[in-house]
């Protein structure tokens, strides 16, 4: 069963408003209306349905999809019916616009949908741009031109090969195809970095190695060790022989005698000058007079100050005594917290008593809006409620009357006064919408006034409860006088704390110089005998009688320096030659391991080199390929267009134009490198003319761009039998819509094609509903005129043309 469309409803569609169902089920369909009334919506509707795009639109603006729906509306909608590719029986589709807009696809897929798009229909827009778009520049495997040539020649599998071997004609474009390449590639140079990094790598530990071997050597002389073995076992017999040695022990013992002697050295200078400066006598009198000053001040002023103290330690438990820091400090420390507490207190008192005045001030807010409110609804009660539904109603209802019957009771207004009952309607409408106005006003006055109110309200009950009740109150106020009464009390007694302050001082100071004085007379005598001690465990000589102890210990400190330096150069030497040995093991470990690394990089490169060469013989084949394809694709494109293709445009457009000298045609390029058609004239005499736009008029253009269209959907496979024409007579004589209308007959009864015309001119209409009618039994014409109403819907009157013999003819 033939493909065909039986009929298209639609809603809301840009502008078409309300509902049109347009019959499509006739091999010819005339569609007629005004500019505006609504044709090309139809024929973009069937497009969009089919397709699930205007390609029309498209073009001029990425965002058509948003301004489809009818303005004022909130969504349309499209159904067709009819027998489309891939269903045996009549199907109907519908589609609708959704929050997020239209469906992505159409009822065709794939080449079904652009072969519509293409081939079948010729928007209005198109028309005018259709040589344009063929005539495009475009290299692209998508432009209309390119689309084509592949459809009709089948070209595909071939422009499929040309394109998937186009990559490897470049090395560039090859690294992005072939992935692998582009790792190979990468792959040597990594491969060559890496050779020269092993190869720096092994100069640089060779050089290391020649340089610990230095070291060592010096190392050696250092412990007066020398070897003519190799430097390994040179490590390994140095080592041993220093093994027994026990430096570290030795240094331990040396440091601590030196400790030592640098303490006695101390006590000695301390004890001498503790001696020349001290009296034994006068530190023992000056000791003993401060602390009976210290005494006789703690039995007066110091016990008031301790009743203080401890008075206010009931409400600072943490404050300190006068024996545990000072009388002074612990008295300024306790006039601090009562300082602290007391301002805490009259500040207290100071913001409840702001409180109290902003609860007076609430409290007169919240009457002055009551009285506010109790106005507003006095006045409120006095205006008609509804007021502005009546006065629209009223108003609405003003057009309406036109003499002075009421057409809400009936009676005759006449009757009770002489006005006329419109104006009266419209006097009246005017003050209802008078007092909407002034209710409005008030609702709002009103609603202002309880926010306000609320406002007060919700202020003062919070307020209310942050403010001290009578009993907080009383005790803040005790409380106030009572660190008043304590501050008054330390203060008074502040320079007596700092007397005590310097009298515990000066009596600590002369017991301290009592005690020290004492000490270090204790110490010259044990300081002998320890020096002497150090110097038999140093196994020095024996210490004489009468030898001073300054020279004992400069003596002693002189060896132990001596000794601790040796000490200590032997154990540098001997962990100087340790890390060499440990340098020397791991240098010689990566020194064979780098040579591994450079034997197997070498090993690596040959592999890549051999792959990278297997690769580029492959690319040239495929280099070989691509021209032989492109050569063969040319000699087809070229046959095909000159013979094929511009035959049929030239006959259609003859047929149309037969007294135009210049035929528009297209011209291949013998070019193997450019394989693009171009459109061009050609002069009946012969010879070549320019571009079609340079050498036709405006109507043989617009008759050129017509039988373009139409050749290409001749020339291409019967895939879908429809031809969809939106106002194709632009620019047209009378001859020229005398041989369109052949043609169209043509198409329609000898080629099978369903054709969709929509004109905008009514003689036209007419002309070709004479012209297009039936001409033999089951052959129908459908013609289907768009009207809009004064409401702005759209109605779409159809008729129906059927075969009817001729009663002439049938009677002869």
């Amino acid at each position: 069963m033939a493909h065909r469309l039986e009929s298209v409803s639609i809603t809301d569609f840009r502008s078409i408003g309300g509902t049109v169902t347009v019959p499509l089920d006739a091999q010819m369909v005339l569609l007629y209306g005004p500019n505006g009334t609504g044709k090309t919506s139809v024929l973009s509707a069937i497009e969009l349905a089919l397709t699930g795009s205007v390609d029309a639109m498209r073009r001029v603006d990425g965002n058509f999809l948003q301004h489809l729906v009818h303005r004022g509306s909130s969504h349309a909608e499209i159904s067709v019916t009819g027998r489309l590719p891939g269903y045996t029986d009549s199907q109907s589709w519908s589609l609708s616009s959704q929050d997020k807009g239209w469906p992505a696809a159409g009822i065709l897929q794939g080449p079904d949908a652009s072969y519509y798009s293409e081939r079948c229909y010729l928007a209005q827009a198109t028309l005018g741009r259709l040589l344009e778009i063929y005539e495009s520049n475009e290299r692209s495997h998508e432009s209309a031109l390119t689309r084509f040539v592949n459809d009709v020649l089948r070209l595909d599998s071939l422009q499929s090969l040309i394109e998937g071997l186009h990559e490897a004609r470049d090395i560039r474009n090859t690294r992005h195809l072939v992935p692998e390449f582009a790792a190979l590639e990468r792959e040597l140079k990594a491969n060559s970095s890496d050779e020269e990094r092993v190869r720096v790598a092994l100069a640089s530990l060779q050089a290391e190695l020649d340089a610990i071997a230095s070291e060592a050597v010096a190392s050696l002389e250092q412990l007066n060790i020398t070897s003519d073995e190799p430097l390994q076992q040179a490590f390994d017999l140095a080592l041993h022989e220093t093994e027994s040695l026990s430096d570290e022990r030795t240094l331990t013992e040396l440091t601590r005698h030196r400790r030592e002697i640098d303490d006695m050295r101390r006590q000695l200078a301390s004890a001498r000058q503790a001696s020349k400066e001290n009296d034994f006598g006068v530190l023992e009198v000056r000791a003993a007079d401060s602390a009976s000053a210290l005494d006789v001040w703690a039995r007066s002023s110091g016990s008031a100050i301790d009743a203080v103290l401890d008075e206010i330690r009931s409400d600072f438990p943490s404050l300190p005594s006068a024996a545990e820091t000072s009388p002074a400090d612990a008295l300024n420390r306790a006039l601090e917290s009562v300082k602290g507490e007391l301002e805490r207190a009259r500040s207290a008192r100071k913001v409840d008593d702001e409180r109290l005045s902003a609860e007076s001030e609430l409290d007169g807010r919240i009457q002055q809006q009551h009285s506010r409110l109790a106005v507003i609804d006095e006045r409120t009660s006095t205006d008609l409620a509804g007021a502005a539904e009546i006065a629209r109603v009223l108003t609405e209802a003003v057009p309406h009357t036109h003499d002075s019957t009421c057409i809400l009771c009936g009676r005759d207004y006449a009757e009770v006064s002489d006005e006329p009952l419109s104006a009266h309607i419209a006097r009246r409408a005017a003050q209802l919408t008078e007092q909407a106005d002034r209710l409005s006003a008030l609702a709002q006055a009103r609603m202002e006034a309880t926010e306000e109110l609320n406002r007060a309200t919700n202020s003062l009950t919070l307020l209310r409860a942050q403010i001290l009740s009578s009993a907080a109150k009383s005790e803040l106020i005790s409380r106030a006088a009572r660190m008043e009464s304590w501050m008054t009390r330390l203060q008074d007694l502040a320079t007596e704390a700092d007397r005590g302050t310097v009298l515990a001082r000066t009596s600590n100071e002369a017991r301290r110089l009592l005690l020290t004085a004492r000490r270090d007379a204790e110490a010259l005598a044990s300081i002998r005998e320890s020096a002497s001690r150090t110097s038999d465990a140093l196994r020095l000589p024996h210490v004489g009688d009468f030898e001073p102890v300054s020279d004992l210990l400069g003596r002693l400190s002189t060896h132990v320096h001596s000794a601790i330096s040796e000490t200590e150069r032997r154990i540098s030497a001997r962990k100087l030659l340790e890390q060499l040995q440990r340098r020397w093991r791991q240098v010689s470990t990566d020194l064979e391991n780098s040579r591994k690394e450079q034997r197997s990089i070498v090993q690596h490169a040959t592999e890549l080199v051999g792959a990278r060469d297997l690769f580029e013989e492959n690319r040239g084949i495929a280099r070989q390929v691509v021209r032989t394809s492109t050569e063969v694709r040319q000699s087809i494109i070229s046959t095909v267009f000159n013979d094929s293709l511009n035959k049929v445009w030239r006959d259609l457009f003859v047929r149309l134009a037969p007294h135009e000298p210049f035929v528009p045609i297209f011209d291949v390029s013998e070019d193997v490198a450019d394989q693009s058609p171009r459109l061009k004239t050609a002069y009946r005499g012969g010879g070549n003319g320019g571009s079609p736009g340079a050498m036709l008029s405006a109507g043989n253009l617009n008759t050129a761009a017509l039988t373009l269209f139409l050749a290409l959907h001749l020339s291409t496979s019967d895939r879908l039998p429809f031809l969809v024409l939106d106002d194709p007579v632009q620019s047209m004589d009378d001859v020229h819509i005398s041989q369109f209308a052949a043609l169209l007959r043509t198409l329609s009864k000898q080629h099978g094609k369903q054709i969709i015309v929509a004109v905008h001119e009514r003689a036209l209409f007419d002309y070709l509903s004479l012209e297009l009618s039936p001409a033999f039994p089951d052959d129908r014409l459908i013609t289907v005129e768009l009207k809009k109403h004064a409401s702005g819907t759209t109605a779409a009157e159809p008729t129906y043309h059927h075969w009817h013999e001729d009663p002439v003819r049938a009677s002869a």
